[in-house]
């Protein structure tokens, strides 16, 4: 039987002899064999580790090799070691230029935020920042959030190569992961909203957006200021609507469907007060109608400011009566009903002193209409006291 490790070298078609047991080709000639058995360790593949160890001298049957880049030497038995613990020490070898420390920081500049007012606009901020996988995750369901963006924007092939180009050690997710992640940031926001909210009075207002899906929507946010002055405001909830006409005809028609409040949020600034708001008037109405619509305005801010003087007496009356549950009343008889009526006294007589606060803020003068930079937040803790 003929060997089947005997493979001829030349292609061109043989032929047997009988009896001879040799082989010949149509041209008589005996061609070369090659015989394949065991194949010698040294024709074996070599490994790409070998492109950054090279062998020590020494006892050949504790073979030893050594980095090329920090010279430290580990044990390459072929057997015994293999080429692990080589491949391990390269990954954290420091002298080897592709390895990046993963506690290493870098130092960047951070963008100036727009709160920052007093300092040069050009200016930003070195900060060192080293790569935080959770961080990623969040920013990466922000941004998901705030260009509302589609779950499975994550799983395009053009955002997974942007990927691997700007962070390679951060993970592509899957859509089902970062919808998660946005549904643990709105949990997240919710409990927050709630303590934000504690003890505040709050301006509800409604407005109506159109999405990117071309998607009526109508939204509820809290407005409201903290004791520091500082103007806030939260989406509580939004639902989809049909459609947004006759928006104006409701909040803006003339008299009976106006409401007067967005008419004193603007006399509240001092750059325009009521006179801007009469100027409008007798811009879009009759003498008569303007007149009429600005004294109604005017009643508004009264009514408010006594609205919330009346609040205020409340809470000192509240505050009074817990003061005299601290007194031994077996030595001190108060009689609250008494400083209660007394109070609305006081009211009462100071109710025309009240109007003429009120008064007193219209007939000064406007602020520059033209300052942009005004904050009026800022104004009012200023100058509230004096009115």
């Amino acid at each position: 039987m003929e060997n089947q490790n005997v493979s001829s070298i030349d292609t061109t078609p043989t032929s047997t002899t009988a009896g001879s047991g040799s082989v010949t080709n149509d041209r008589g000639k005996q061609p070369e064999v090659l015989i394949l058995g065991k194949r010698n360790v040294d024709d074996r593949k070599k490994s790409q580790i070998w492109d950054h160890f090279t062998k020590l001298d020494g006892d050949p049957s504790k073979p030893r090799a050594a980095c090329n880049y920090c010279r430290r030497n580990y044990a390459c038995h072929t057997i015994l070691n293999g080429t692990s613990n080589m491949w391990s020490h390269l990954k954290v070898c420091k002298k080897f230029s592709f390895v990046v420390d993963k506690k290493q920081k870098l130092l960047v500049l951070e963008p100036k935020k727009d709160s920052d007012e007093l300092e040069d606009k050009n200016m930003g901020t070195l900060k060192a920042i080293g790569f935080n996988h959770e961080e990623c995750r969040l920013a990466l369901a922000q941004m998901i959030i705030i260009d509302e963006l589609p779950f499975n924007f994550v799983e395009g092939r053009g955002f997974k190569s942007f990927l691997r180009t700007i962070q390679p050690r951060f993970d592509s997710l899957s859509r089902f992961t970062v919808m998660k992640d946005c549904l643990k940031i709105y949990f997240d926001e919710k409990e927050i909203l709630k303590i934000a909210l504690r003890g505040q009075r709050l301006c509800l207002t409604t407005d109506t957006w159109t999405s990117i899906q071309n998607i009526n929507y109508m939204s509820l946010t809290a407005h409201w200021i903290d004791n520091e002055w500082k103007l806030h405001k939260r989406i509580l909830n939004f639902c989809q609507v049909s459609n947004h006409t006759g928006k104006f005809e409701k909040y803006w028609g003339y008299d009976a469907n106006q409401n007067f409040i967005l008419y004193v949020a603007n006399v509240l600034n001092p750059r325009f007060k009521l006179k801007y708001v009469k100027f409008c008037f007798g811009e879009l109405y009759d003498y008569h109608q303007a007149r009429d619509l600005t004294t109604k305005v005017k009643d508004h801010l009264v009514r408010l400011y006594e609205f919330y003087l009346r609040a205020d007496e409340v809470k000192d009356v509240n505050r009074h009566i817990y003061d005299v549950n601290d007194v031994d009343c077996n030595d001190t008889e108060v009689n609250v009903n008494t400083f209660a009526r007394f109070k609305r006294h006081l009211q009462k007589e100071e109710s025309v002193e009240n109007k003429n606060e009120v008064e007193r803020y219209l007939n000064d003068g406007c602020e520059d209409p033209d300052d942009e930079k005004l904050d009026i937040l800022g104004w009012w803790k200023v100058n509230g006291s004096k009115l």
